[in-house]
């Protein structure tokens, strides 16, 4: 139980940082639970101070990682968006210029991506619009 409250007090360092409450409180949970397991073992007089020491680490090591892995997936969705957003500018673009909805190999040499890039990007929008109801 005293292990669980150290989980538990570790985790306010990391609140607002991107990661909702409940799954550091899991990620200091699973940390407790497979150093527990490891240690389960240990037949040493010190095993409770090497028990507290490793697990502050591995529960530290636990929050750092979601906060990373949460913010490199915010980073990857603006970056996504961007790309989304250029995208409908330079069709709109050529379009009126052309008179006709341009080709994806006409959008990818204008934003000098490849035509699967430009595929990627328009299968990502029409997922989002078919998630929000938009579609149709």
């Amino acid at each position: 139980e005293g292990n669980l409250k150290l989980a538990l007090a570790m985790t306010r360092d990391y609140l607002n940082k991107g990661v909702q409450a409940a799954d550091l409180v899991q990620e200091a949970n699973m940390a407790l639970v497979l150093t527990a397991e490891e240690m389960a073992d240990e037949e040493n007089k010190d095993s409770s101070r090497i028990f507290e020491e490793i697990l502050r680490e591995r529960i530290k090591t636990a929050l750092e990682e979601a906060v990373e892995e949460q913010d490199t997936e915010r980073k990857i969705g603006e970056e996504m968006a961007a790309r989304v957003n250029i995208l409908q500018d330079v069709s709109k673009e050529l379009a009126e210029r052309l008179g006709r909805e341009p080709k994806v190999e006409e959008l990818a040499e204008r934003m000098k991506m490849t035509p699967d890039q430009i595929k990627e990007i328009m299968k990502v929008t029409m997922d989002a619009l078919s998630i929000t109801g938009e579609e149709g």
